[in-house]
């Protein structure tokens, strides 16, 4: 799937995008003024802090797991955006733009359970045995990855007025067998 780094290269595109989309929203809605605001405003704002907390001070992981997260910001907020202007044409009815969110949610869960793995976290900083850290976070990712792809497929096929509930059951589970695994392990360990 996709990389950290490749994700947090994307962070600036994904603001450009947000600024751009919002602003077109705004002029299709003006009367919706705040809501349009807050969305084309929300990341740089983000960067605004980002650069307040002075980045040059931080270590190039940490810098690159908040770009990360930016550019999911990004991606959830672009996406909000395109399904609005889509209604606002006519060209998605509201239920399937309810269905496309849903799917994007999920295949982003999933793409965090994919990169849960790949985060490294300096040896020796918990006091814990690497390799049990690191089958801990590849069980979390397998586990987040499925219910991920699981919330997405349920939000795709299920009932419209069933969806939302149903979904939230794979999330709910995956949660709670990574909670019950992190405590099976500091209970034999």
């Amino acid at each position: 799937m996709i990389s950290n780094k490749t994700l947090a290269s994307m962070a600036p595109m994904m603001t450009i995008s947000t600024i751009v989309l919002g602003t077109w929203m705004y002029l299709l809605e003006p009367q919706s003024i705040v809501r349009w605001v807050v969305s084309a405003g929300f990341l740089p704002a983000v960067w605004v802090g980002f650069l307040v907390i002075k980045p040059w001070k931080m270590k190039d992981q940490t810098k690159q797991n908040l770009w990360s997260a930016i550019s999911m910001a990004g991606m959830i907020l672009a996406l909000a955006l395109l399904l609005e202007i889509a209604i606002n044409f006519q060209i998605l009815s509201e239920t399937t733009s309810t269905r496309i969110s849903g799917v994007a949610m999920g295949l982003l869960l999933a793409l965090i359970g994919n990169m849960m793995p790949k985060a490294l976290s300096p040896v020796g900083q918990n006091k814990s045995n690497p390799s049990a850290e690191q089958k801990y976070k590849r069980f979390a990712g397998w586990v987040f990855a499925l219910a991920g792809l699981a919330y997405a497929g349920i939000r795709w096929f299920a009932p419209i007025e069933m969806a939302n509930d149903l979904a939230t059951y794979p999330v709910i589970l995956a949660l709670a067998l990574i909670f019950g695994r992190m405590i099976w392990i500091r209970a034999t360990h």
